[in-house]
């Protein structure tokens, strides 16, 4: 295939959100805001920042609102197509289904819309078209790989197990987690089975080629990467990029600091690391932070204490705290059991 032709993006976006608790009642995971920009705006960002155009987004759960946020895609330089899943196809046959809805022929990139990582794009798509292989896989280093399903990689760079399938002729390499960021050939996505119970692309198509012996690669991340699956792992994925854990160059919006427009009481104090939206408003007596992002139009009320939180959009807090996660309609305290990054997803 031409190794020039631009690569087609495929958001994952359809899943149930059910870890979420009450947070699913209101929004799909893809659109939980992070440092105020949804997560599928950053994975679209993600994909703008790499010189990808074509992108493709599959929809279940509250699909209408996700149609919403990117809408064609023309606001930030994309075209956007949708997919949505009356039954979910599970990731091959979502990706299959995408796939078939793109500019044919080219290399597509799949990223799951619930995770920010600083992972260079470019590096990857460069990497792969030099390995000749059908496939290159994000992995990370993680104690936990064996725990979830762990992706073994020589020291060449090539992939010899996935889960309990072994490419023929290998020796036992050191283990690593999938991040669930991958270039597929179109090969690869030819092989995903049609058949509707049989569409895990990793248990169907990667199994069966890694067998054959067909060349699979990983590119191993070493940087930042966090998912949001949980109210834990989501309110820790905001504290983190308050507090400098990553700065990553495709940030849809700022990662911390005061928007003009905020209006702050003289007697408010705010204390850093914070991100306040456009519009939010503190008000006299109020505390905010560290460690707080509030939503554009959100208030703090006079008096109240807050730190350790996120705020949505347009949401009032009348009630102080601390790993609050305060929405519209609710506000939902997280214990704080550790790094949830420490469990299994």
């Amino acid at each position: 295939m031409n190794d020039d032709a631009p690569v087609n993006a495929l958001l994952l976006a359809a899943g149930l959100s059910t870890r979420l608790g009450p947070l699913s009642e209101q929004r799909p995971k893809p659109l939980l805001p992070v440092c105020n920009a949804s997560l599928l705006r950053w994975a679209a960002a993600h994909c703008r920042s790499a010189g990808i155009r074509d992108v493709a987004v599959n929809l279940h759960h509250l699909g209408r609102q996700i149609r919403g946020e990117l809408g064609d895609g023309s606001a930030l330089g994309l075209s956007v197509t949708y997919s949505a899943e009356e039954q979910i196809l599970g990731t091959g046959g979502g990706i299959k289904r995408m796939a078939q809805l793109m500019p044919p022929g080219r290399r597509c990139l799949v990223l799951n819309a619930k995770i920010v990582t600083d992972l260079d794009l470019r590096r990857l798509i460069s990497a792969h078209r030099r390995s000749g292989a059908l496939a290159t896989m994000v992995v990370r280093p993680d104690p936990n790989a064996e725990r979830w399903g762990a992706i073994g990689v020589d020291a060449a760079g090539r992939v010899t197990r996935i889960l309990e399938h072994r490419a023929p002729h290998t020796e036992p390499t050191p283990a690593y987690q999938f991040t669930g960021i991958h270039l597929l050939d179109p090969e690869l996505i030819d092989a995903i089975p049609d058949e509707p119970t049989l569409r895990c692309v990793i248990r169907t198509a990667y199994a069966d080629l890694l067998r054959r012996g067909a060349p699979i690669r990983a590119l191993v991340h070493h940087g930042y990467f966090y998912d949001h699956s949980t109210p834990a792992r989501y309110l820790q994925g905001n504290l983190k990029l308050l507090q400098g854990a990553a700065h990553p160059s495709h940030a849809p919006g700022p990662l911390q600091g005061v928007d003009p427009s905020a209006r702050i009481a003289p007697k408010a104090e705010l204390v850093p690391p914070l991100l306040v939206g456009a519009g939010a408003r503190v008000e006299a007596g109020a505390r905010v932070g560290p460690c707080v992002v509030l939503g554009p139009s959100s208030r703090v009320a006079s008096g109240v204490a807050l730190r350790h939180s996120v705020v949505w959009a347009d949401a009032t807090v009348e009630a102080g705290g601390e790993r609050l996660i305060v929405t519209s309609q609710s506000a939902l305290s997280v214990p704080d059991a550790g790094d949830p990054a420490q469990s299994p997803r």
